[in-house]
């Protein structure tokens, strides 16, 4: 399914926009495959009705939604600890495809890998003209695991940090959002070659660094 998923996605019209996330509930194991068409809404059947016949689902909640239901539809999960790593796929291979089922087969409950598709319209964008740079990657993956019982905590970590060493070397960059407290240089990745541009806006507009509870630019560099 998420070979077929990645063929849809490659070919798929720009004002799609999808993602896919591996989870196991208590009820067992979840996969489930999201998606939106950003556009006129008579076209949108057509657009999506690959999307919609990878596979049987066990639900299809596909239907037209506001901007404000869509933004809405997170849920959220705040008090809960828990621990994420990610990156940028440059191409989603049929062996990285392989070693994340792998993965997901092996994730404890209350863990997720959530993969998103980052071509299309943003890819149409240069490398330096905004501050995000990873213009150049198809999908980006993250890994996450929460644990609201102390006794998952041990079994949660090891699962994430052994599915980020084990997928890292296939990823180029990282997404800034999606980074936790993983130290500067991976600050770096999110933004490569634009770092220093940034860094000479913030020492023209924040050069005491007021604005630090983030991932942070220093006005040093």
């Amino acid at each position: 399914m998420l070979r077929r998923y990645r063929d849809f996605e490659l070919t798929s019209p720009d004002e799609v926009v999808s993602g896919m996330s591996f989870s196991n509930s208590a009820e067992g194991p979840v996969l489930v495959i999201f998606g939106d068409y950003v556009g006129d809404l008579d076209k949108a059947g057509a657009a999506l009705a690959p999307l919609r016949a990878i596979g049987k689902p066990f639900a299809d909640t596909i239907s037209p939604k506001s901007y404000l239901e869509v933004q809405g539809s997170s849920v959220a999960t705040g008090g809960i600890p828990g621990l994420g790593r990610g990156g940028r796929l440059p191409v989603l291979t049929d062996e990285t495809i392989d070693l994340v089922s792998k993965i997901a087969a092996d994730a404890p409950q209350d863990s997720a890998i959530d993969m998103f598709y980052m071509g299309g319209a943003p890819s149409h964008v240069a490398r330096n003209e905004m501050a995000y740079v990873h213009r150049d990657a198809d999908f980006d993956i993250i890994f996450m695991s929460r644990w609201p019982d102390p006794a998952q905590k041990d079994a949660a970590l090891e699962w994430v940090l052994n599915a980020w060493e084990a997928v890292s070397p296939s990823c180029r960059g990282v997404y800034v959002n999606a980074l936790e407290n993983e130290g500067q240089e991976r600050v770096k990745e999110a933004y490569l070659e634009n770092y220093s541009r940034l860094v000479q806006l913030k020492q023209k507009y924040d050069p005491g660094n007021f604005f630090s509870l983030n991932q942070n630019i220093k006005p040093t560099g």
